[in-house]
């Protein structure tokens, strides 16, 4: 991946799955997944789907305010390193926040690019 419609590509992902999180949209999170995701503590893509909507259904708001951002192209893959804030607000519940760092590892599937790995 050197040319520079991949990396557009690769962040509007990033990017996408960021708004998806905003907008608490199951589906249009799981636009940005492949069927083939994976994470390093077994969870595939219908445990990741089952967690990420129980996360949604729990929470009245969520905001996701990205940081400094890396991306390492690898070919057919990708990894993008970044900092994050979340906050998010349970029913009746206080404003919390949290700051981490994640990396998110993608594929490209045919034109697209999918998340495979990192959540």
């Amino acid at each position: 991946m050197c040319n520079r419609s991949d990396r557009d590509r690769v962040i509007e992902v990033v990017e996408r799955r960021e708004e998806a999180i905003e907008k608490r949209d199951l589906d249009r999170y799981l636009e940005c997944i492949s069927p083939d995701y994976h994470d390093g503590r077994g969870r595939g893509y219908t445990q990741m789907e089952e967690r990420l909507g129980e996360i949604f259904r729990r929470f009245d708001q969520m905001e996701y305010l990205p940081g400094r951002r890396y991306l390492y192209p690898y070919g057919e893959t990708a990894v993008v390193i970044q900092e994050f804030t979340l906050r998010f607000r349970a029913p009746e519940g206080e404003l919390t926040s949290r700051k981490g760092k994640e990396r998110i590892v993608l594929r490209k599937e045919g034109r697209d690019w999918k998340i495979i790995d990192g959540l």
